[in-house]
């Protein structure tokens, strides 16, 4: 195993994280998913459940940040864990705080299309990019 490389505790909570960082970052497939969505409602208003859309693009704020882990509380507790070192932490806490000038921008209960159109959301891209590339460093 070579120096720069760390063993952690969970190394599903980091494909988790990693997974919505990809999702995050990603404004083609973001695009794409409220196409597809708008596209399927038109045809079948019950076939989609406007909740479980929502969370492909904030699960990683709500279920994971809140619920799943106690990133928010205690960020370098992660360190370990899921997260490698206190960058990590720093790129991740980033990704949180842009979606959270989002939801300060537009609410938390607003439409799918509202959040993606905001300019608050590149900061979403742009930190979620950030820390995907870090992140994956030890993949290449």
């Amino acid at each position: 195993m070579s120096e720069d490389r760390v063993l952690l505790r969970s190394p599903e909570l980091r494909e988790q994280l990693l997974g919505h960082l990809i999702v995050l970052a990603d404004a083609e497939y973001q695009r794409q998913m409220l196409l597809e969505r708008e596209l399927s409602s038109e045809i079948d208003d019950d076939c989609w459940d406007d909740f479980a859309v929502h969370l492909i693009y904030f699960e990683l704020a709500f279920d994971f940040v809140y619920d799943d882990t106690n990133l928010i509380k205690n960020p370098e507790g992660a360190i370990g864990v899921f997260l490698k070192d206190d960058r990590e932490v720093q790129l991740v806490m980033a990704v949180i705080d842009a979606i959270e000038r989002v939801f300060t921008a537009v609410g938390i209960e607003a439409a799918d299309r509202e959040y993606i159109s905001c300019s608050e959301w590149q900061g979403v891209l742009k930190t979620a990019a950030d820390a995907l590339k870090v992140m994956n460093g030890d993949r290449a």
